[in-house]
């Protein structure tokens, strides 16, 4: 009997290991799946440049040693040391800074936050499934990409640590370890010293140890969470020190704001509203049904079994939202989508458990809908995704051509350049769901500046009108930098004190240009100058003209020497003739892509025009030769043309640059 007993013993034992070995495969499995489906999403931003403020952020550690980062503020409002440190870190030596790096640390840093509440999830909830649906809806959630796109941005990172803290906090607490609750509070002080989030972890503490309770998992609540106040209190000392910018948050009650940041909750459904056209409701109203048809179905879906992983999920996701919406307003809120990030772990959490519930799972008729459900959030999510991708992927790369284009020196004007964009078709109710490019608090010189070490001048101007139709044919809703100065005597002005100007493209399918369109001058003849072509009328002489063709346009450049002002009617036509002289395409307008019609040139000047002509169609193989003249757009009537002999030309028009399409 007793050696029937011990066998039976072992075989319990082999199953029971043979079990957990199973369970140990599936979880790392699972682990892997989160793994390739993070970075198929956030692979592209790793090669982004610097955009938004990050030389701002980043340049902040450049005069400071690593001891003396511990003494100083953030943007002179937040005491966030480690993450100064990190910056000096990833910085590396020289003038020159490389982006890779830090996208590098907040893509890693998101995937490892994700692999951590899969482990967190299945240690509260004791589910494997449930706790890799929250993990997915985590790794998927939208706003995600805005806190990692970013090459600075704390988020990902301490929510990784709050997760961990929490996990082994509990760990701790069940199992008696006093090591456990030591690393949950050194977690939590790390934390608190990369980003300010982290103060909220002993409420979340308390949370657990109430859901312990009542799951019985611990015998009675314990004070040991209050061991959490001390760092917390020791931070908030040190921040309370610091001197503060103009507007400092102000706690209070901000109900639009909490409204808006309630989406980072019932994301399913304000999506769907708002992709829908937003079913005839105000943009708040949106917001309002969609957080009650959430409530709603997470309430009506949940099992009894579980509620109490529900309502602490639920609470957990109050908890972390609240510091944002009771000390932060709709206009800081809104163009800074990542602070749903840190949430967003138990909004995720809130979902799972709704939807599957903490037992074994069995393919059940909930079971089943379960599996609907959370795939339809995850598409959805992914299509958002997506979208913001193709958003941020425009951002960078023109942020890329700013760069290129630095290189070379000296003082450039950039015209239209976006300060930030966002699709017309809002992603969500409420709130700004765009990329910030460069924001008008961050200099153009910087960026390239910060990118290779070399300084420029930029200045920033705007031509709406001249801007209009381009930038309606393009799928996203702009901001520009700089005022508008169209045809005044500011544009001319400008344009007149520096080296080159460029202009920036809008194309229907979202692409991003920068394109150098001439430059003005007063006394730079002898550098642009090669040969006297021909004389418009009284106007202007043409000094030198190239042209360089490509598939789908051709690029111009036209020398003119101004020699009176023209007509306000009066404008330039460029012509593309084939061999036999027939028309194929033309660019008319006035100077510099039209920012400088030739009635606003001043006499003695000299313009460098760099226009392009856009074709409808390649050029079949052949000889061409481009025509050049001004003529009075109201009556049609053009200058008399004369060539370098001074013979009148009888069609008012010079032909040069002939060029060939083989």
């Amino acid at each position: 009997m007793n050696m029937q007993h011990t066998g039976a013993h072992r075989f319990r034992m082999d199953t029971s290991l043979i079990s957990h070995h199973y369970q140990t495969l599936i979880a790392v499995l699972l682990c892997a799946v989160l793994l390739l489906l993070g970075l198929s999403i956030y692979l592209p931003t790793l090669y982004f440049n610097f955009f938004c403020e990050d030389p701002f952020d980043i340049g902040q550690v450049d005069d400071h040693t690593y001891l003396g980062l511990l003494s100083t503020s953030n943007s002179n409002e937040y005491y966030r040391p480690l993450t100064l440190i990190t910056m000096k870190l990833l910085r590396g030596s020289g003038p020159e800074h490389t982006a890779f790096p830090y996208h590098a640390l907040n893509v890693g840093a998101h995937l490892v936050t994700t692999l951590t509440l899969f482990g967190a999830a299945r240690h509260w909830f004791r589910n494997t499934t449930t706790a890799f649906v929250a993990a997915t809806l985590f790794a998927v959630y939208p706003v995600a990409f805005e806190a990692t796109a970013r090459a600075i941005s704390p988020h990902p990172i301490t929510t990784g640590l709050i997760i961990g803290a929490l996990w082994s906090y509990t760990s701790g607490r069940e199992g008696r370890h006093a090591t456990r609750i030591t690393l949950a509070i050194l977690l939590t002080t790390i934390a608190l010293f990369i980003q300010e989030n982290a103060i909220l972890v002993t409420p979340m503490v308390f949370l657990l140890e109430l859901y312990l309770c009542w799951q019985r998992r611990v015998r009675s609540c314990s004070p040991i969470l209050l061991l959490f106040l001390i760092p917390t209190a020791f931070f908030i000392t040190i921040w309370l020190s610091i001197p503060k910018a103009a507007a400092p948050p102000q706690l209070g009650l901000h109900p639009l704001e909490a409204l808006y940041l309630s989406q980072g909750l019932s994301y399913p459904f304000a999506r769907l509203i708002s992709a829908t056209g937003g079913w005839g409701l105000a943009p708040t109203q949106q917001a309002m049904l969609a957080l009650f048809l959430s409530l709603a179905l997470l309430a009506l879906v949940c099992p009894k079994t579980a509620r109490p992983q529900f309502v602490l999920a639920l609470a957990l996701w109050l908890t972390a939202s609240s510091l944002a919406w009771v000390a932060r307003t709709m206009d800081y809120l809104e163009v800074s989508p990542r602070l749903m990030y840190f949430p967003s772990f138990a909004a995720a959490l809130v979902w799972a458990s709704a939807l599957f519930g903490v037992k074994p799972a069995r393919m059940t008729a909930r079971m089943m809908f379960g599996v609907l459900a959370s795939s339809a959030i995850v598409v959805q999510s992914g299509a958002m995704l997506s979208l913001e991708v193709m958003l941020y992927q425009k951002g960078p790369a023109l942020m890329d051509q700013l760069i290129a284009a630095g290189r070379n020196g000296g003082k450039m004007l950039f015209v239209n350049f976006p300060d930030r964009m966002e699709y017309r078709d809002p992603l969500y109710p409420l709130g700004y769901w765009g990329v910030l490019v460069a924001p008008v608090s961050q200099d153009l010189s910087d960026f390239v500046r910060f990118a290779t070490g070399i300084n420029i001048e930029a200045t920033s101007i705007s031509d709406l009108p001249l801007a209009a139709e381009m930038m309606n044919n393009s799928p996203y809703r702009v901001n520009t930098r700089g005022s508008d100065a169209h045809a005044s005597a500011l544009l001319y002005e400008t344009i007149l004190g520096v080296d080159r100007v460029y202009w920036t493209d809008y194309d229907s399918d979202g692409r991003l240009a920068l394109r150098l369109v001439g430059d003005i001058s007063a006394d730079r003849a002898d550098q642009i100058t090669n040969e006297r072509l021909d004389r418009i009328g009284p106007v202007a002489e043409v000094l030198a003209a190239s042209v360089q063709p490509d598939d789908d346009h051709i690029d111009v450049t036209v020398g003119w020497h101004s020699l009176s002002t023209a007509d306000p009617t009066d404008t330039i036509f460029l012509h593309v003739l084939d061999h036999t002289g027939r028309l194929v395409a033309q660019k008319d307008g006035g100077s510099l892509n039209g920012l400088v019609p030739p009635s606003a040139w001043r006499a003695g000047h000299f313009i460098e025009d760099r226009r392009r002509v856009t074709l409808n169609a390649p050029l079949l193989p052949g000889d061409y030769q481009l025509a050049i003249g001004i003529y009075n757009s109201s009556s049609g009537e053009r200058y008399r043309a004369y060539n370098a002999r001074g013979e009148v030309l009888s069609d008012g028009a010079l032909t040069f640059a002939w060029f060939t399409i083989r």
